[in-house]
């Protein structure tokens, strides 16, 4: 049983790099649109900054304490993006 528990972790190590990746091109859209503040994509890139270093935290010094508490704070990005979608929506485009 421990085996499977140790491959489902390396997973979620491996699949915090993805995260990472998928915000990149996300944030990359979020500023180029002018549909959403600066502010979101920033955050959004801070986020997907936080992926990465925790992913390599992971990866380089997997029994560090305190890792996961310290990454979370990059994903105050990713909640600000949902709650303004929700709440706000997109700025329509003028001139259409």
């Amino acid at each position: 049983m421990k085996p499977f528990i140790d491959a489902y972790g390396n997973g979620l190590v491996i699949d915090e790099m993805f995260w990472g990746l998928w915000l990149v091109p996300l944030s990359y859209l979020v500023l180029r649109s002018r549909q959403f503040p600066r502010l979101v994509g920033v955050l959004l890139i801070v986020a997907a900054v936080d992926w990465f270093g925790q992913f390599g935290a992971d990866v380089l010094a997997s029994g560090l304490p305190y890792v996961a508490v310290v990454g979370q704070a990059g994903g105050a990005g990713e909640l600000v993006f949902v709650a303004y979608l929700l709440i706000a929506g997109i700025r329509p485009v003028e001139g259409r």
